[in-house]
């Protein structure tokens, strides 16, 4: 199904996770950091809002990419 070599070995894959692990991490300070500073204004009920809306939407959007994918066989 592929070019032998064509894929990339382990390491170059795991590289790729361990950036995409300090990006998330980045992002949730991000939330962390908003949160208080929310919480400092007394924004916070609308801080939660917010968030639970925009995380409602990507949970919706990421269960119809995942059911909308066709799996292989295992066999």
């Amino acid at each position: 199904k592929a070019v032998p070599l064509s894929q990339p070995i382990e390491e170059a894959k795991s590289a790729g996770r361990g950036l995409h692990m300090i990006l998330a991490m980045m992002a949730s300070f991000a939330v962390a950091g908003l949160a208080v500073w929310s919480w400092s204004v007394n924004w916070f009920g609308w801080f939660l809002l917010v968030e639970t809306i925009v995380v409602g939407g990507i949970y919706v959007i990421m269960r119809a990419s995942l059911n909308s994918v066709r799996w292989s066989s295992t066999e």
